[in-house]
Order: C-alpha cells, then structure tokens, then sequence
C-alpha cells in the first residue's frame, strides 16, 4: 500500500518573517511532529510560543489545524493595521482569539476574523493583547 505524499507549506504571516523549508512526509501524525518541531525552532529565536488555531474565523488566511507562531515580546506599540494577533478573551473557546487588526481607537484595536463579514463587537486593549503571529504552518495535503 502506498501512501500519497504529504506536504507541510510554510506561509509567512507578515512581512519580516523569517521562511522554513516544507518537508514531506507520509502520515498526519508524523506531519505534526515536523511542523511542532519546525515551530518550536522557530520560536525558540525569540519569547514565542507555538499554537495550533481551531475555529472557522480566519479560513483562508490561517485554517482551523494549522500552526502558529505567536512573538510574546512584539509591543502593543508597534502594532499595525493588516497584522495577525493573539488576544484574550473569555467568549472564545479556548479563552483567547486570532483576529486581524482593522484600525486603532481612543478604546483600542478593532479587530475581525478574515472569514467574517463584520468587525468584532468590542475592540481589544493592551491588556487583552498576547503577541503577534509571526509565522503559519498551514497543515494541508497535497
């Protein structure tokens, strides 16, 4: 029995990501363990953490199993309209969301899920914000 070929393709969240190199494998379960391993190198360059995205919100940008790459220590400051983000909050599943940011307020970051067809009902705040994606690792089969 032969298996078909799988592929990890690694997508660059933003400008400024740094790129891994796919690599091949067979089976979902080994394609896992290479884009955790690939992710933790990643991640071990800097205060990131890796994360694997669930829910519809981001279709098409980051898809629900893929692999992120959240920088800890990219300020709240430097934030610009169009970036990728982690933030807290207590209505979502795993008590935080992955939203784009739209514009920046008086109350803070108006954010929206790509898939979505409105901007989140309240903005997020310094406080509620966890870090910048920095890098996907979308787990798809070729």
């Amino acid at each position: 029995m032969t298996h078909k070929p799988y592929i990890l393709l690694f997508t660059l969240a933003l400008s400024g990501c740094e790129t891994i190199q796919p690599d091949a494998v067979t089976t979902m379960s080994r394609r896992m363990d290479v884009a955790y391993d690939a992710a933790r190198q990643y991640a071990a360059r800097g205060h990131s953490e890796v994360v694997t995205l669930h829910g519809p919100s981001m279709t098409g940008l980051i898809n629900d199993g893929d692999v992120i790459v959240v920088d800890r220590d990219y300020p709240y400051a430097s934030l610009k309209a169009g970036d990728v983000v982690q933030f807290a909050n207590p209505d979502a599943r795993e008590g935080s969301t992955v939203h784009m940011l739209y514009d920046c307020g008086s109350r803070g970051w108006r954010t929206y899920g790509v898939a979505n067809w409105t901007i989140d009902s309240r903005p997020m705040t310094e406080r509620e914000y966890m870090g910048k994606v920095t890098l996907i690792i979308h787990m798809t089969k070729e």
